[in-house]
């Protein structure tokens, strides 16, 4: 049989449209097909209860089952590990049916170089500082210390490999010796700052509101809790996912904006969600009218239920 050159070229465009309609529909496929899985990965936290790695019970886990319940395209698994391995997971993963993805990533350009962040999914309020008592009451200035002031001073305080947030920043940013910094840490880490703040190897450290109320540190005796005068106000919501930089982790955050979306849209789940992350960072009740306000502007209800 002889083809002529215009029945050829009629051939190979029906053989390439049927190759890409193919690649497209494996594509597609993956992010519904329930094969395709979603771990999602937080810290170790001291409230957590785990498995090997595998979180069983928790407020964290609570509230990421509450996104994921959005998103019945794929199934999903709850993991914790250290930063650094957390990391390691999203940059370097192969899996091809699976994607990592980091709850409570600050933003941060350099990350984009490996990973896809998510809308933000939260907001966040002032950080702490613990201090045994009475070593800072010098610089007590309503309850609020100054990190640059102190770190002058020859006041030490510790920060972790591959944490990077708004407290971070402030301590780089004061540039002064006194600084211990920790590699890969498989604790939680405002748990390990107490405990070095308590055996004398630092004089202050930033505690998470979580950890806090874990520990019931308002009602401990040698232990005093400042606010930083240089991150007085919360930003409103920086905190995202970060997913693994490939095909089907750009699928994901896809999924999960609009699970976020769909939420924020929703005046039942708006509230629900508002809830359950005021639990999981441990936030006391007398921060309650402070972090509804910040919820309130970064995500108002638009009535679309």
């Amino acid at each position: 049989m002889i083809f002529t050159h215009n029945r050829i070229t009629i051939i190979f465009r029906k053989i390439l449209a049927l190759y890409c309609f193919s690649s497209l529909l494996s594509v597609a496929n993956a992010v519904s097909d329930p094969t395709a899985t979603l771990i999602w990965l937080k810290p170790i936290e001291s409230d957590q209860k785990m498995k090997n790695n595998t979180i069983v019970e928790g407020s964290a886990l609570d509230l990421m089952q509450f996104v994921a319940n959005q998103i019945p395209e794929v199934n999903h698994q709850f993991e914790a590990y250290s930063i650094k391995r957390g990391w390691h997971l999203i940059a370097k993963s192969k899996n091809k049916n699976a994607v990592y993805c980091f709850w409570g990533a600050d933003y941060t350009a350099e990350r984009e170089e490996w990973g896809y962040y998510t809308k933000p999914t939260s907001v966040t309020l002032p950080f702490m500082v613990a201090a045994r008592k009475g070593v800072l009451s010098a610089y007590d200035n309503n309850g609020s210390v100054s990190v640059k002031q102190l770190l002058k001073n020859g006041y030490s305080t510790v920060i972790f490999e591959n944490v990077i947030n708004a407290w971070t920043e402030a301590v780089e940013q004061a540039g002064y010796h006194g600084v211990v910094q920790i590699s890969d840490l498989d604790k939680d880490l405002s748990d390990h700052t107490l405990l070095m703040i308590e055996k004398r190897r630092i004089d202050f450290g930033y505690i998470s509101h979580r950890a806090i109320a874990n520990l019931d540190v308002h009602n401990n005796h040698n232990i005093t809790l400042y606010d930083v005068s240089e991150l007085p106000d919360a930003d409103g919501g920086d905190a995202r996912l970060l997913c693994s930089k490939t095909p089907l982790g750009n699928k994901m955050v896809g999924l999960i904006n609009k699970a976020l979306a769909k939420i924020h849209g929703n005046t039942s789940l708006n509230h629900q969600m508002k809830l359950l992350i005021f639990k999981s960072e441990g936030y006391p009740e007398r921060f309650k009218s402070a972090f509804e306000r910040q919820w309130n502007k970064a995500y108002p209800i638009v009535k679309n239920d």
